[in-house]
C-alpha cells in the first residue's frame, strides 16, 4: 500500500466496485483493510486487538444478558415473566 494515498486507494476501490468489476464481499473486505491500514497508521490503533477485544466484550453480555433480547445498550426486554409496572 506503500506510494499511493489511501484516499486515492479508496477512490479507485470504490470506482471498481460502482463498474461491477468487483463483488459486493470483495469491496468490503478491501475497503476493511484499507480502513484498517488508516487506523494503524494514523490512529496508532492495533486493529486485530481491538477485534479481540470487542469479541471479549460481546461473549461477556452474551452471558451477563442470557434469556433476554438485547436492544441496544439502553433497552433491555425481558423473554420470560411479566413486565415491570
Amino acid at each position: 500500500m506503500q506510494g499511493r494515498s489511501y484516499s486515492s486507494m479508496l477512490q479507485e476501490l470504490s470506482h471498481r466496485y460502482y463498474q461491477h468489476q468487483m463483488t459486493f464481499q470483495d469491496y468490503r473486505s478491501q475497503r476493511r483493510e484499507i480502513l484498517n491500514s488508516i487506523d494503524s497508521h494514523y490512529n496508532r490503533i492495533d486493529v486485530q486487538q481491538k477485534i479481540n477485544e470487542s469479541a471479549n466484550i460481546s461473549s461477556a453480555q452474551d452471558s451477563e444478558h442470557e434469556g433476554a433480547i438485547n436492544l441496544g445498550e439502553a433497552v433491555t426486554i425481558p423473554t420470560g415473566g411479566s413486565f415491570p409496572k
